[in-house]
């Protein structure tokens, strides 16, 4: 019997791509992030792109990204709900 592997399925409606606060350190504001991920969503997004669009996602390492997605989450974000742009300034791992 053939195991019948599924995507999961991505909401229809708004995304947005959240913009990264950062701390003076450069840094990422996770509490902040996960506040303003959360009032997107309170105010009718289906769902939040996180280092999306303006381009500081490629300028964070992917541990920082792992590390980021993963407080977001613990800070309440529903993990469905987020969509991850993982862009790179190289192809060598970091």
């Amino acid at each position: 019997m053939a195991i019948q592997k599924t995507a999961p399925t991505i909401s229809q409606g708004i995304y947005a791509a959240a913009l990264t606060p950062m701390h003076a350190s450069l840094t990422v504001a996770a509490k902040e992030l996960a506040s303003h991920c959360l009032d997107l969503l309170d105010r009718g997004c289906s769902g939040i792109v996180l280092f999306g669009t303006t381009g500081e996602g490629a300028s964070l390492s992917l541990q920082e990204r792992i590390d980021t997605f993963k407080q977001v989450i613990d800070l309440g974000v529903p993990s469905q709900n987020i969509i991850l742009q993982m862009a790179a300034q190289t192809s060598q791992t970091q």
